[in-house]
């Protein structure tokens, strides 16, 4: 527990009710350890909290990552983002190396606007809501690339590990993971980069369903009481 500390992303958008009862679920899946709070308006949950300066861009979310690993003392951090349920065991059941940056591949997607089903890919991309990795890695990682990108183009803005060849930087050292228990993102209408407009919306609803597909799954059960929240 000592080891890690959260960072938790939230531009306090979601529903209240669904923000209130997620919060609680990361508490209880944080079994104590720090939680850093990086949100848009004054909260008190975790330790510390932070308000994010800048825009709502996917530039600035990488920033702020970075000013919560910046923040933090312990040798790893996580990223929790508000749009997402985790389980004890994402933060603890596997520890990468210290240089290491590692992301769950055990991912449950749920559809606020399509029927209340769980669906996966059997293959995962890296997904910044899943990170867990050395702290001077990611601050290693992201210094180099807002150091010579001040704004990074939004193609090549992505998850540490996707874009370093793209942009020219030292390539991160990165390996997925999977937990005993799933962890869950919810796709939404209330995302947050420069897309947020009706056409965006509309586009995000045309998402397919994923080919793995379960009306309930373990620990978390039926999906039904999460999108009820989400409204």
């Amino acid at each position: 527990m000592s080891n890690l500390t959260i960072l938790y992303l939230t531009a306090n958008r979601v529903p209240e009710k669904w923000h209130s009862y997620q919060m609680d679920v990361l508490l209880t899946a944080s079994n104590g350890c720090e939680i850093i709070t990086i949100s848009r308006e004054p909260m008190k949950f975790g330790d510390k909290n932070i308000i994010q300066d800048g825009g709502l861009g996917v530039n600035n979310i990488y920033r702020q990552i970075l000013r919560g690993a910046k923040l933090a003392t312990t040798p790893f951090i996580a990223i929790a983002e508000d749009d997402c349920l985790y389980a004890s065991d994402h933060f603890f059941a596997f520890t990468p190396q210290i240089d290491e940056i590692a992301y769950n591949q055990y991912r449950w997607n749920l559809y606020t606007w399509a029927k209340p089903i769980y669906s996966m890919e059997k293959k995962q991309s890296y997904i910044n809501a899943f990170m867990v990795g050395g702290r001077l890695a990611v601050i290693k990682s992201l210094e180099e690339r807002f150091d010579k990108y001040p704004l990074v183009p939004v193609e090549h803005c992505n998850e540490i590990g996707k874009s370093e060849k793209y942009l020219g930087l030292t390539p991160a050292k990165t390996l997925p993971f999977w937990s005993y228990n799933g962890v869950i993102q919810i796709d939404h209408d209330y995302f947050t980069n420069e897309n947020t407009g009706k056409e965006a919306i509309e586009h995000r609803h045309k998402k397919q369903m994923k080919r793995i597909q379960a009306y309930t799954i373990p620990y978390w059960e039926s999906p039904d009481k999460y999108l009820k929240l989400f409204v």
